[in-house]
């Protein structure tokens, strides 16, 4: 039997580029970080045929990542309906949603939510430059898929990564932090 993600690997006919490379002759593609490939024919573990901005060609399979998005939404708008239709057959699924249940259960862990209240802890991660610049490097090589997207930040402790996506040009950022050390980034980008 195959598994879901077995048939997810299968089915999917979407990739995006993850580095550059230059075609070596006129059967291949010249592909760019962030493109888009529309899967054609898997021809071989290495080498796949497809499209890409209206141009046809191999491309070398390290060099993309395949995406599953439109398998993930599917799944889970059945799943949402399936659950709206008949919700007694869901039921830890509506309770593990609720509210009530996100705030008893996800923030009952004191020691976690209190060690980030400290300003020490949040000046020791940003002095820790490669770190940061490691962040920022990711956001700005990602800036094609932020830009005009509304981005969510859980956990944003000093903000910093939610800033990095403001200046990635999101259209909305919100940074959420259940810390008591929330009221610090509030001020920080006021």
């Amino acid at each position: 039997m195959t598994s879901l993600f077995e048939g997810l690997l299968k089915l999917s006919k979407e990739a995006i580029v993850c580095d550059h490379w230059v075609a070596k002759d006129s059967t291949q593609l010249t592909i760019h970080l962030g493109d888009h490939i529309n899967i054609i024919e898997r021809t071989t573990d290495d080498w796949w045929y497809g499209e890409c901005n209206e141009k046809y060609g191999y491309i070398p399979t390290n060099y993309i990542k395949l995406r599953f998005d439109a398998f993930i939404d599917l799944y889970h708008v059945q799943t949402r309906i399936k659950m709206e239709r008949d919700p007694s057959a869901y039921e830890e699924e509506h309770t593990r949603c609720s509210v009530d249940h996100i705030h008893r259960h996800m923030t009952d862990d004191v020691d976690y939510f209190t060690g980030y209240n400290n300003v020490k802890i949040h000046h020791e991660m940003l002095s820790d430059v490669s770190r940061t610049q490691a962040y920022q490097n990711a956001v700005q090589r990602l800036q094609p898929y932020i830009a005009g997207k509304i981005v969510l930040d859980v956990g944003c402790g000093t903000g910093i990564l939610s800033m990095f996506c403001a200046k990635a040009g999101a259209k909305h950022v919100y940074a959420v932090e259940a810390s008591k050390f929330a009221f610090k980034p509030r001020e920080i980008v006021a």
